[in-house]
């Protein structure tokens, strides 16, 4: 079955021939739940238009004096 990014229209992402369980290795994210007017949704991302609704998290800060390093 081919997979389409719900953004298809903007990104032009799909796959030939995949499972939704290939999509996800791949880095896809499917999934399928009901919404709050009650019907059921699936919704598709492809790895691009997943990382555009990411906020930019700050850099971590850095090492203060005297911080004591984990020892795993």
């Amino acid at each position: 079955m081919n997979i389409y990014c719900d953004n298809y229209a903007a990104c032009n992402a799909m796959l030939v021939d995949r499972t939704a369980e290939q999509a996800r290795v791949k880095g896809w994210h499917i999934w399928s739940g009901q919404v709050m007017g009650g019907d059921v949704r699936t919704v598709v991302l492809c790895p691009r238009c997943v990382d555009q609704g990411r906020r930019g998290l700050p850099a971590a800060p850095l090492v203060l004096e005297g911080q004591l390093e984990l020892d795993l």
